[in-house]
């Protein structure tokens, strides 16, 4: 669902409130399950290794990253197209979202990676400060809370000092309260009252459907001021709500689509597909004798097709080597895991 909201705005086919909420998405997705992993390592062996967790996410991210730019880098040179030495610097280092915080490079078919370099900056961050909070025995929930009204304090306070709202969109320092609110809700998840709540907000198959349209109001709400402060704080956490949603209802007749195979293996190559579906468009001739919708169609299955190359032959032999890396048991008691 969430590659599938950048991409259909990529192909010109829904407003830009699409892929703005698939890249939220795509945050709280991120920061929900790399704080569960830490919970389950932190439960089974009493600690966590930033050395194990570093070797973990970079077979599973750089592999097909490195491959993915090598390859699109080298398709744009022999179409004759710039690749500045800043533009390969800054996706090479994963900071080509401050560099497009200041404007730059924003129309390529790797300018998409500016999410990637927001999560990897969380990355820096986050795994140290969560181990850190839990060897002092400061509350997490607390310190998420704080960290998150902070980051809207920022936002607000740049966009009342004149900062432009590019900046606002790509940098790290005003976009990764979305992920703290997935660390959030991974943190809570097993407390009575987050219990509770999922509970209620899964009460009816039909609540889904509220979570969405109140998604959707978000994005319409006519108060320039809303979207460059507090909305994607309260979008991040709908979606949180929705990810909840998902979890509790799609053995339901009418989300079991999300058990459907073909939808798991589109999940199972959503990264990417995420990569490469900037790259999908740009080689397919416009020269082609097809209706508007065939070229369309056609640009999703190359994108998928690319999506499906990366992931075999790139991404398999590196997640096999992860197990090397996986947290073994110390033999002290875990924490014991809630059904």
């Amino acid at each position: 669902m969430a590659v599938g909201g950048v991409m259909v705005f990529h192909y010109g086919l829904l407003p830009f409130a699409f892929a703005k909420l698939g890249v939220s998405l795509f945050f709280v997705l991120s920061g929900f399950l790399i704080t569960l992993l830490m919970m389950r390592e932190r439960e089974t062996t009493g600690s966590v290794s930033l050395k194990r967790f570093y070797a973990r996410r970079a077979l599973r991210i750089f592999p097909a990253y490195y491959v993915f730019l090598v390859v699109v880098l080298a398709w744009m040179a022999s179409q004759g197209e710039p690749t500045p030495p800043a533009l390969v610097l800054a996706s090479v280092f994963y900071v080509l979202n401050y560099v497009q915080a200041f404007g730059a490079f924003r129309s390529t078919p790797v300018s998409h990676g500016w999410s990637l370099g927001v999560e990897e900056q969380f990355y820096l961050v986050w795994p140290a400060m969560l181990r850190g909070a839990w060897r002092r025995r400061i509350p997490v929930p607390k310190l998420i809370l704080v960290a998150v009204i902070l980051v809207c304090a920022w936002r607000t306070t740049l966009t009342l000092a004149g900062v432009r709202p590019g900046y606002l969109y790509f940098a790290f320092d005003t976009r990764f309260d979305s992920l703290l609110i997935g660390c959030g809700l991974a943190i809570c998840i097993r407390d009575g009252w987050v219990q509770r709540a999922a509970r209620m907000v899964s009460a009816n198959a039909l609540l889904p459907v509220v979570t969405l349209l109140l998604l959707g109001a978000s994005e319409v709400v006519p108060v320039e001021l809303w979207f460059l402060t507090v909305a994607d704080s309260f979008e991040a956490i709908l979606l949180a709500i929705l990810l909840v949603q998902g979890l509790l209802l799609h053995q339901h007749p009418l989300w079991r689509w999300l058990n459907w195979p073909i939808v798991r293996y589109l999940g199972t190559i959503s990264y990417p597909l995420y990569l490469y579906h900037q790259l999908s468009p740009a080689i397919i001739p416009d020269t082609l004798p097809l209706r508007w919708s065939m070229q369309v169609a056609l640009t999703f299955l190359v994108a998928i097709a690319l999506a499906m190359c990366s992931y075999h032959l790139v991404e398999r032999p590196f997640l096999l080597l992860k197990e090397r890396f996986s947290p073994r048991s110390t033999g002290e008691k875990a924490v014991p895991t809630a059904a």
